[in-house]
């Protein structure tokens, strides 16, 4: 019986520091969270995102205006 007393106060002690911690990690991620839509803003949507890799992609593809075009006109 000794030995679960020991093993219950050797628990108690080390929840402490690890609740603690957590408490300080999960305010961090919501204090850094908060900085990073605060200056740079929402993540735009999947079709957003979507739609500017097609329009890069028809200009790495001179899809949209070709270098030759673009020097006949200059």
């Amino acid at each position: 019986m000794n030995n679960l007393q020991t093993i219950i106060v050797i628990a108690a002690v080390l929840s402490v520091p690890v609740s603690i911690w957590g408490i300080f990690y999960f305010l961090a991620r919501i204090i850094t969270d908060q900085r990073i839509k605060r200056d740079l803003g929402n993540m735009p949507s999947q079709e957003d995102l979507h739609a500017w890799y097609e329009q890069n992609n028809f200009i790495i593809q001179y899809k949209q205006h070709s270098p030759t075009e673009k020097n006949l006109r200059s």
